[in-house]
């Protein structure tokens, strides 16, 4: 057709029944003749506008040029627009002008920048521009504005309006500020109040911008205009600035891996779970992802996704660009609206879909089986005489366990995911019986649990040092660990303790970050908890137990199968996690048995130094002594470039590759996302890691970077919980959930709150108040 994308967008709306005002579209035939001077063109279009020109309307002209409105390029403003004409004459002088403004040297100059040589159909932009003219019957507007399927900035699935009240144009116009809403998922995340344009008005926007976009399969940008009565469409195009926009966020690596990272465990373990997230995104799209480190970026020594790549997968799929998300947990969907549900788009990926999920379920399984051996596997590394090996000795040990972590990170990423499905459905039918899932114990009887929860055995520990005589609590607070084996009144606790650290030693701060000290490495940590561990505290109080349901309630084979398919996910998601701590403890080992090795022959100035460089440089140091030289120049470099930036707030989101500024924040009402009940005020205690344990008093508000398994000791003394990361299905969300006290979690600038300030935690609304002294 020779009349444009413009022209193409609105004829499209008027086949999906959208309501467009009266419009005509003269083709571009017509310019032709104006640009061959053919002076016949004026009595054949001033006999065609005759037809259909009402004279007590006005029209708007816009031009629809056979470039305008492309994905690569929108030519937006560059062509005239008049609006308001009406008569024959006023018309064709609009025409004119439309038609001139094709030869303008600006849009000339845009030419040569934006398109250059790119091929436009079977034009070149060499080729000239081809110009249809739209003659749109004017609407008189109450208000008109912009709507967009997504984001156009951050490319989130949310519908974007901006509105004005009059006509359109002062959208554009300097010193105007558009009203704006914000809809996700059919809640709004943002809206005036009161609302100055009927809510129905705004949804009925909302509703046919996700209808246009469903059936168009692409993401748009529409402008409306209301008549006080309707809702009338005027433009549609192809949001452009999606497109080679790469987009970082680390919604998922603040839960998986947060805080600052160090360079080793840069370049060694996460490329490994990259390389997992890129083998699903191959699966599901049935597209090779070229480079998968473009995946993830550090910035200031934090890891951030690259979600381009995930998002329009995801869309190939008839997901929302935030799925991985979702289905990871990082924040929940609305209550009771299905986000992940087949849909006509998926019909085609399905085989694949199947293929992806049993070859995964196949995994799940073999590794289970599997298990023991692997555990064994693990053990032979772990019992390794590693101080008596030469440099190229460990770096085949590194090989070996290499060869092990991917397969426990395959299972890392595998096993949560089904547990998070079946957890789902189960909660579909506990939905469906009128039960809430958090009040719902799906751990009764699960004994294999406790073999994973550190605290139950500090309760232990802590019940055994009751027993002791006064005094003899006294000699070991007051000499610690060290002093222990010389007390045989402490005998059996001593044989408690150091059975403890064989079964949980291998745990640090992060089980995600092997640079961190174990606990085996400070057993005065180990005892300083378990005197400070509180005993008795149940943390399934209150929760419905099977036998409480009804007998119909109860019933069902689907119900019990997905109850017992849960709880079976629920035990292997803990021992996959605890293998992949033990694992990474592994890694800590050996790298700083390397770290001693180069230490002593100069070129670090301590074993923990290695941390601070990446795996190529090691390698490079092992392989060539001439690179040993400047190793320990570069890793205090690092050191110093890490303590500047440590206490750095970076966005959640970051737009392209530019480092963001640095800066800090100190507020007296922090915002963050709810995720357990309740109001608590309480004075605020500031934990970085578990070396400041003591520091937390009976009764404190919890202030933290995140939550390990080992930091759970902390939330039985905690009144309430402040997170700097997290989102509904943290660790620390959880298990604050599990002892009821209220939690506010992804709170930015936590950290940078006063030590002993009173705070007031909003379990509800997501607030943090600092009160004034």
């Amino acid at each position: 057709m020779s009349i444009g994308a413009k022209a193409e967008n609105l004829h499209r709306l008027m086949r999906m029944g959208m309501r467009v005002p009266n419009t005509h579209v003269l083709t571009w035939e017509a310019f032709e003749a104006y640009q061959r001077d053919d002076l016949e063109i004026v009595p054949q279009l001033e006999k065609e506008i005759q037809v259909f020109i009402q004279p007590d309307c006005s029209y708007a002209i816009r031009s629809s040029a056979n470039l305008e409105d492309q994905v690569q390029h929108s030519f937006a403003g560059q062509f005239k627009t008049v609006l308001d004409a009406s008569g024959q004459q006023t018309i064709l002088i609009a025409i004119w002008s439309i038609w001139a403004s094709a030869r303008n040297q600006g849009v000339q100059s845009y030419l040569e920048k934006k398109v250059g040589e790119i091929a436009v159909g079977n034009e070149q932009p060499g080729a000239g521009i081809k110009m249809a003219v739209i003659i749109q019957e004017m609407v008189r507007p109450v208000a008109s504005g912009v709507v967009f399927s997504c984001n156009p900035v951050t490319t989130l699935d949310e519908i974007v309006i901006e509105a004005v009240a009059g006509p359109g144009t002062q959208l554009v116009q300097e010193g105007v500020t558009p009203l704006r809403w914000v809809n996700k998922w059919g809640q709004w995340l943002e809206r005036p109040e009161p609302s100055p344009l009927p809510l129905e008005m705004v949804q009925q926007i909302v509703d046919q911008t996700h209808k246009i976009a469903r059936k168009l399969g692409k993401q748009i940008d529409l402008e409306w205009v209301f008549d006080g009565k309707e809702v009338y469409w005027v433009q549609m195009r192809e949001i452009t600035s999606l497109y080679n926009l790469r987009i970082y966020t680390n919604k998922i690596s603040k839960e998986v891996i947060p805080g600052q990272i160090k360079p080793l465990l840069q370049s060694t373990v996460i490329p490994m779970i990259v390389r997992q997230f890129a083998d699903i995104l191959k699966e599901l799209s049935g597209a090779e992802i070229e480079d998968p480190s473009k995946l993830i970026r550090s910035f200031y020594y934090r890891i951030y996704f690259e979600m381009t790549a995930f998002g329009q997968t995801f869309e190939k799929l008839g997901l929302p660009r935030d799925a991985l998300e979702i289905m990871l947990g990082v924040y929940a969907a609305p209550p009771g609206r299905k986000m992940i549900k087949l849909n006509p788009q998926m019909l085609c990926h399905i085989p694949r879909l199947l293929r992806l999920a049993w070859r995964e379920w196949r995994f799940a399984s073999e590794y289970h089986r599997r298990y023991n051996d692997l555990q064994k596997q693990y053990q032979g590394v772990a019992e390794q005489a590693l101080e008596s090996l030469e440099l190229p000795k460990l770096l085949q040990q590194l090989h070996e366990l290499n060869r092990l972590h991917q397969q426990t990170i395959h299972a890392n990423v595998v096993v949560p995911v089904f547990m998070y499905i079946f957890n789902g459905m189960l909660k579909a039918q506990l939905h469906r019986r009128q039960i809430e899932f958090e009040r719902f114990d799906l751990t009764e009887g699960l004994r294999e649990l406790a073999e994973y929860q550190p605290d139950l055995y500090l309760q232990d520990l802590n019940r055994s040092l009751a027993a002791l005589d006064p005094r003899v609590q006294d000699r070991l607070l007051a000499g610690g660990y060290a002093c222990l084996r010389n007390l045989p009144e402490a005998k059996e606790f001593y044989t408690r303790l150091e059975a403890f650290l064989i079964r949980f030693g291998h745990l640090s701060d992060s089980g995600n970050d092997f640079s961190l000290p174990l606990w085996r490495e400070n057993p005065d940590l180990i005892l300083q908890m378990a005197f400070q561990m509180n005993v008795g505290r149940e943390t399934s109080a209150h929760k419905l137990r099977l036998a409480d349901l009804p007998g119909k309630n109860r019933e069902g084979w689907l119900f019990h199968s997905l109850y017992n398919r849960s709880r079976y996910f629920l035990v292997q998601r803990e021992k996959v996690s605890s293998m992949y701590t033990f694992s990474m403890s592994l890694y800590r080992r050996i790298y700083l048995t390397l770290g001693e090795l180069l230490k002593q022959t100069g070129c670090l100035a301590e074993a923990q130094d290695i941390f601070y460089l990446y795996d190529a440089e090691l390698r490079q140091a092992v392989r060539d002594k001439a690179a040993h030289s400047d190793l320990i120049e570069l890793a205090e470099q690092r050191k110093k470039e890490m303590e500047a930036s440590r206490d750095t707030l970076l966005p959640t989101v970051i737009y392209g590759d530019e480092l963001p500024p640095l800066y800090l924040q100190a507020n007296h009402k922090l915002y963050g996302t709810p995720t357990a009940r309740g109001v608590y005020t309480g004075a605020a205690c500031l934990v970085r890691s578990l070396q400041e344990f003591s520091k937390l008093h009976t009764g404190d508000v919890l202030v933290i970077p995140y939550s390990d398994v080992g930091w759970m000791p902390l939330f039985a003394r905690a009144g309430a919980v402040v997170a700097e990361s997290g989102g509904m299905l943290s660790h620390s969300s959880i298990i604050a959930r599990e002892y009821g006290i209220p939690a506010v979690v992804s709170v930015c600038g936590a950290l940078q709150l006063p030590e002993g300030a009173t705070l007031t935690v909003d379990g509800y609304q997501g607030e943090v108040i600092v009160h004034d002294p």
